[in-house]
């Protein structure tokens, strides 16, 4: 019981920050909260406990939690450790990757797809995050496991706070375009397709946050993602 009051406080909670009720360095108000699921305090703190760890609340001493505003300086330094994990990653993977998780990709794509017309950003979040670790676990490298679990999480904070996804059309949307790119080279086990594929995505998906500060990860050598000139 204990364990379902959690959830159900954790849920509405990230549900009013991804769907920007609760906007960047807003408080989150544990009475609100309350008065708002009729949940006691207990499961409310718990579930600011799990969104702190999860990268989306801050938890500030004698103040409270606050939805997490990262700095541009913090979203570089995450996309550019994910260049240098999801390049491996997906070098790996091609040569792994099982029929099995082919349409698992397929079949994510597709429901984010259904999703997004839907204006389901809570569970579309979710899937961004599933096709990311489905690469990772075809891969079957613990460590890149790991590190891409925990840059996926900070990564998608960071687009729930800059990017404008919730506003661009579905037929606009050039991360679709990216993920299937991504599923075609690894059906084709072609490992620099793949590569370039991914850094594209990263590329692009980077550039829609509009930030100030640039990548300063070069390309690997053979690779361009689109950047020539980088």
């Amino acid at each position: 019981m204990r364990e379902s009051a959690d959830n159900a406080a954790y849920e509405y909670i990230r549900k009013a920050i991804i769907e920007r009720i609760l906007l960047p360095n807003e408080q989150v108000v544990e009475q609100q909260v309350a008065d708002s699921t009729g949940l006691s305090r207990t499961p409310i703190r718990n579930a600011l406990k799990r969104l702190s760890y999860e990268g989306m609340v801050e938890l500030r001493r004698n103040r409270g939690a606050f939805v997490v505003n990262p700095s541009h300086a913090e979203v570089r330094d995450t996309f550019e450790a994910k260049l240098l994990v999801d390049l491996e990653t997906v070098r790996l993977a091609c040569s792994q990757i099982t029929e099995d998780e082919l349409a698992e990709m397929e079949r994510i794509l597709a429901r984010s797809m259904e999703l997004h017309k839907e204006g389901n950003y809570d569970e579309f979040v979710d899937l961004n995050f599933d096709f990311h670790m489905v690469v990772a676990k075809a891969a079957h490298n613990r460590m890149l496991e790991k590190y891409t679990k925990e840059l996926m999480t900070l990564s998608n904070v960071h687009l729930l706070v800059y990017d404008d996804f919730r506003d661009v059309p579905l037929e606009e949307m050039e991360s679709f375009r990216e993920h299937r790119r991504i599923v075609e080279a690894l059906r084709r086990r072609d490992e620099l397709l793949a590569m370039e594929a991914m850094l594209q995505h990263l590329y692009n998906t980077y550039d829609t946050l509009k930030l100030s500060l640039p990548l300063r990860t070069p390309p690997p050598a053979g690779l361009d993602g689109g950047r020539r000139g980088i």
